[in-house]
């Protein structure tokens, strides 16, 4: 576990120089440091700095705060994709560019926006290729959801599980599930199949007041087929 840990870390440090926006910066600091040496020069007949005092104060500055930032993003769990990286990539470079030629900060803004819904319509895309987590079940009705402090949730039911019958009588569809818990609206009795595939029964008085529907969300079938729900 160790071992594939270093070797996950000295792949990111290794994709360091890969990336093109650290070799843009270094350029783009250079070129400052240039220009700053060319003006020093002209009013004072020469230079004060090095021409690479930028890239001296950019470099510890951005090691710091990438790993700062890398940190952060490890401890929460965000993962940015790469296609994100890129556009962010060129926004920077032409935001920087718009220094010397103001236009470019007007088609930097619209390229944010495009690269903002192209990135929002690919995660679409390739959400709604995943499988499904539930598939309707043949063996019963399968729960999506529990209402937390419902009687579903106090009979212990869990979300992935199969009911399949209620009160002896055997429920397919989810219409089945509420006309049999009209049967006994005092008491119910469920046969649930576990995500185990094991069968147990749990059962239970119902009171006034309490969820009419025992408090349970189920995958409904003209979502699934359109592939809204997965």
């Amino acid at each position: 576990m160790t071992t594939d840990w270093l070797i996950a870390c000295l792949m990111g440090l290794g994709k360091i120089f890969l990336h093109p926006l650290l070799y843009v910066s270094i350029a783009y600091c250079l070129f400052i440091g240039y220009l700053r040496v060319k003006r020093e020069r002209h009013d004072f007949n020469t230079k004060i700095y090095s021409f690479s005092m930028e890239l001296r104060s950019m470099l510890p500055q951005g090691l710091i705060g990438g790993l700062i930032l890398s940190f952060l993003t490890l401890a929460t769990g965000l993962a940015i994709p790469l296609a994100a990286m890129s556009i962010m990539a060129v926004v920077t470079v032409l935001a920087a560019a718009g220094y010397w030629y103001p236009p470019l900060a007007i088609i930097t803004a619209v390229l944010a926006i495009l690269g903002r819904e192209f990135l929002h319509y690919t995660q679409k895309a390739m959400d709604q290729k995943l499988p499904f987590y539930f598939s309707k079940s043949k063996l019963g009705v399968q729960i999506l959801g529990v209402i937390p402090q419902s009687p579903a949730d106090k009979m212990g039911l869990q979300k992935g599980e199969v009911i399949s019958k209620i009160n002896g009588v055997v429920v397919r569809e989810e219409e089945e599930l509420y006309r049999a818990l009209q049967i006994n609206r005092a008491h119910c009795k469920l046969e649930v199949i576990d995500n185990n595939e094991q069968i147990r029964f749990v059962q239970r008085a119902l009171f006034d007041g309490e969820h009419y529907e025992l408090g349970l969300l189920f995958v409904d079938d003209q979502l699934k087929e359109s592939g809204q729900v997965g």
